[in-house]
């Protein structure tokens, strides 16, 4: 039969066994869970680089095109500028027609 000493290593052998099987299945659990709440994260993550680029894109095109219309009509406010510096000198207060180049 088995003494004293011998159940006591049964006993511990078998407390460490099962403390190596808890502690696996534990870290298996908190692991798989991390990454279940990870996933959708991201995916978040990944849309919003989406929208972001998207963003900067529509921001890039608009501002590109407002800075060509703003050129565009800059000489027209010049040469505008200039035709009524013209009239106001005139003192009937006629525009005179513009002349072409």
């Amino acid at each position: 039969m088995l003494d004293k000493n011998d159940m006591k290593m049964l006993r511990e052998m078998m407390e460490a066994t099962v403390k190596e099987t808890v502690e696996a299945t534990v870290k298996e659990t908190v692991e798989a869970t991390v990454q279940k709440a990870i996933e959708p994260l991201q995916q978040d993550i990944c849309d919003l680089k989406e929208e972001v680029n998207g963003v900067k894109l529509h921001l890039e095109n608009v501002t590109d095109r407002n800075i060509s219309i703003l050129a565009e009509n800059h000489g027209y406010l010049r040469r505008d500028r200039s035709l009524r510096a013209r009239t106001d000198d005139r003192p009937d207060g006629y525009r005179r027609r513009p002349q072409r180049r």
